[in-house]
């Protein structure tokens, strides 16, 4: 590392190891399927219901949404070796091979070239399937490689689950899926009209505890007797009060 005027400020021997021939590759991709008409047009991360089966391998219209849920898609790349950048050569004898719930296999004709785990929540159920899974064809002419689907069919539980492939040669790729959670079941979907039905009805009628009654109470009436003996005795110390405020005026 040198200054602005050349002088070595400091120095570091690092080493770089380079495999002696190329290998294998692999990266998660959506080859064959975005349009850029759409805001999220990926596969990895791809947003699905508890339980759904990833399987689909195109659209069904113009849209990505249209072939939506999708089995995770990778694209693999041969070992051989090119002056040029792209395309990527393809894995030609590329087979999966599903061996348990969660594992598989990855053969380039009858070497191990790989494994496949699928990862998710404890107890969430999820399992790798068969059908459409393996070699879905060549890659994008400009990109090359061989595009590969693992299809899986999620659990009951929300959260993130993985599709990973780990390559012998050192090589991982994951495609992850998100299950959301889901009040209705998968096959329903959630209805974009509210209900305009109010959660309770309000009694316009009076309770009748706090209708008055019509006839009032003999006891809350005041007798005539009592209140002119009250009238009476409010005029008498009034008159004595200006009786003696006279008095002072005088």
């Amino acid at each position: 590392m040198v200054d602005s005027v050349g002088d070595i400020v400091h120095k570091a021997i690092r080493s770089v190891d380079f495999a002696p021939e190329p290998r294998f590759a692999v990266v998660p991709t959506n080859a064959g399927l975005f349009v850029y008409r759409e805001l999220a047009e990926t596969v990895d991360f791809q947003h699905v219901f508890p339980n759904a089966l990833c399987e689909n391998l195109v659209r069904s219209d113009e849209l990505f949404s249209s072939g939506s849920p999708y089995a995770p898609r990778f694209s693999l790349f041969g070992p051989q070796s090119s002056d040029l950048a792209f395309p990527h050569p393809e894995a030609a004898a590329l087979e999966y091979q599903v061996d348990s719930t969660t594992a598989g296999t990855l053969f380039n004709g009858a070497q191990v070239i790989g494994s496949v785990q699928l990862v998710q929540p404890n107890g969430a159920g999820a399992v790798l399937t068969s059908n459409n899974a393996g070699v879905i064809g060549p890659g994008p002419g400009v990109i090359g490689g061989t595009l590969l689907a693992i299809p899986v069919q999620v659990g009951s539980i929300a959260g993130l689950y993985s599709v990973r492939i780990t390559l012998v040669d050192g090589a991982v790729a994951e495609s992850r899926i998100v299950v959301d959670e889901a009040t209705l079941s998968p096959s329903h979907q959630p209805s974009s009209t509210p209900s305009m039905a109010p959660s309770y009805v309000t009694s316009m009628a009076p309770s009748e505890s706090a209708a008055p009654s019509s006839t009032p109470s003999v006891s809350a009436a005041p007798t005539v007797g009592s209140g002119g003996a009250r009238i009476s005795s409010i005029r008498q110390r009034t008159l004595a009060f200006l009786a003696g405020t006279l008095a002072l005026i005088l």
